[in-house]
């Protein structure tokens, strides 16, 4: 693994456990969603792999606003 991507790795998630990092909501071919990890997320509801239902405020970091955008465009 190429060691700058190994450190930006786990500097996102470093900060993701302590708070540090908060993802930007954008629209992507008609979606909303975020980047994540190497991944466009667009159901905050559920984890990357899309098996496991999460908090997206504690798994994400999404703030309160973030998570009303989801849920007011009907994705919980």
């Amino acid at each position: 693994m190429n060691k700058n991507l190994g450190e930006k790795m786990m500097k996102k998630t470093r900060a993701r456990i302590v708070g540090e990092w908060k993802p930007t909501l954008k629209v992507w071919q008609g979606k909303l969603g975020f980047d994540f990890d190497g991944m466009f997320i667009t159901d905050p509801f559920l984890s990357p792999c899309e098996t496991k239902k999460v908090n997206p405020k504690w798994y994400y970091g999404l703030s309160t606003d973030q998570v009303k955008q989801f849920t007011d465009m009907g994705y919980c």
